[in-house]
């Protein structure tokens, strides 16, 4: 009793209650001084334990002056959060759109307001109808379709409109949704504009880019198959004539090493002959023009039929190959010349690429969904993760380490992988370097048939 206010509050101040007096203790002091002479406003005191509070200078009926704290901590605490609220839907709002719009119940713009641009294009339509902007949305179809969602009184997002101004053309998004008072009385919409126009463009250009690229494989494929066409006829002559005169037909030949010569011939162009082939075959299903000629086919015996076919090149390779099948495999819905194909392909691949003396698996099985799957395997040297991707494109026999001691041209996997998708099958590989390499051809289950054409095993 009898301390003077500055005396009082200059005491409290050393305590530290007051954070903000810190290191600044006659200045507030004065400031607060200078407050309480003439409180025309409330005074806040945020306190070192994060509390807020409230002075304010009362009058008594005798001319005395008390002083009334009041604690407006929760508040103050509420008045953060909503200015945090506020600024958060703001940033949502600039990052989302380029311009928010509302308009009213007769559908004029009301509010058009960019957080970048306050004076843009898009201000010279405050006031306007939707209907009445001819100038800025020249095309009478979007104007309409938007003025029809907006009396719809609907949602409504990504309506795509063209905007005209000074010149430029725009694209612009607009997204919006109406406006409701508490008694669910329609207000009008609201909502955000979005440039798009580069991303119009840039689908524009992609789709131009990808008519291009279907253009120029088209025009590919149709230059293979009519070059393999061409080749084809030669390349009968040389076989044909070379094997005449490789059975001496019209006389032996005296010299050995032209007999060497004639069957190298012969060797070459049916090597020749087959690439273009697959050549033929490639450009023919990529062009959309392969046809499939569908049938019932004996896997198992189909199987036999490639296995003596490539018996010779295995028994030279030193390698064993053996069949894992079982009995009572299904029959197949499918083409029985691609079929054929794909299997012999798979096991030239596993032959070329293993080492002498290799062992090689070609196996069948039903899948636990019904697909037949289809398989070969070998102890090879396998392929990389990295060269998995790489084989099965056309002309691509992998790293160094497969191709070594192989020739070929590389299209036996991508044709395999090919004729499988024609079929609506799946090609996969199962490998790792050093640990050999296995090949799955999964075939869909509707081409999976549970009855036999023969009791072949």
């Amino acid at each position: 009793p009898g301390a003077g206010l500055a005396d009082l509050t200059r005491s409290v101040i050393p305590t530290g209650l007051i954070p903000e007096a810190a290191g600044n203790q006659e200045a507030w002091l004065q400031q607060f001084l200078a407050w309480y002479r003439a409180p025309d406003a409330g005074f806040i005191v945020k306190t070192k334990d994060a509390l807020s509070y409230s002075l304010s200078v009362q009058p008594t009926i005798d001319d005395e002056m008390f002083l009334v704290i009041t604690d407006i901590s929760a508040l103050s605490m509420q008045a953060a959060m909503a200015r945090q609220s506020k600024q958060r839907l703001e940033d949502f709002a600039e990052t989302a759109a380029d311009w928010m719009w509302e308009v009213d119940s007769n559908y004029k713009f009301t509010l058009l307001r960019s957080q970048r641009d306050a004076s843009g294009p898009l201000t010279s339509m405050l006031g306007e109808q939707i209907s009445d902007v001819t100038s800025l949305m020249p095309i009478k179809e979007e104007r309409k379709a938007l003025t029809d969602v907006i009396a719809g009184q609907r949602r409504f997002r990504d309506q795509r409109i063209q905007f005209q101004h000074a010149g430029h053309s725009l694209t612009l998004s607009i997204s919006g949704k109406p406006i409701l008072d508490e008694n669910g009385k329609y207000q009008g919409h609201r909502g955000t504009f979005r440039d798009v126009t580069q991303d119009v463009l840039a689908a524009k250009q992609l789709l131009e880019a990808k008519e291009q690229a279907e253009i120029a494989s088209r025009a590919k494929s149709e230059f293979l198959a009519h070059m393999s066409h061409e080749l084809r006829t030669p390349l009968n002559a040389i076989l044909g004539f070379s094997e005449i005169m490789s059975m001496g037909i019209y006389g032996e030949i005296a010299q050995e090493k032209y007999r060497e010569y004639v069957d190298t011939i012969h060797e070459s162009g049916a090597h020749l002959l087959a690439i273009i082939n697959d050549i033929l075959d490639i450009s023919r299903i990529e062009s959309g023009k392969a046809e499939l000629h569908e049938q019932k086919i004996d896997v198992i015996a189909l199987f036999e039929s490639c296995l003596k076919l490539i018996e010779g090149r295995a028994s030279a390779a030193g390698h064993i190959v053996r069949a894992e099948l079982p009995r009572d495999l299904p029959n197949l819905w499918a083409d029985e010349r691609n079929i054929k194909q794909i299997v012999i392909n798979l096991l030239g691949n596993a032959i070329k690429f293993t080492p002498p003396g290799g062992h090689i698996k070609l196996g069948a099985e039903i899948t636990a969904q019904g697909c037949m799957r289809i398989f070969v395997q070998d102890n090879g040297p396998g392929i990389s993760k990295e060269d998995q991707a790489r084989v099965l494109l056309s002309f691509d026999r992998g790293s160094a380490l497969t191709r070594r001691e192989a020739e070929g041209s590389g299209l036996g996997l991508p044709l395999s992988r090919l004729l499988t998708e024609l079929h609506g099958g799946r090609l996969s590989i199962d490998s790792e370097t050093g640990k050999g390499t296995k090949i799955i051809v999964e075939m869909p289950q509707a081409r999976t048939m549970q009855d036999r054409l023969s009791a072949s095993g």
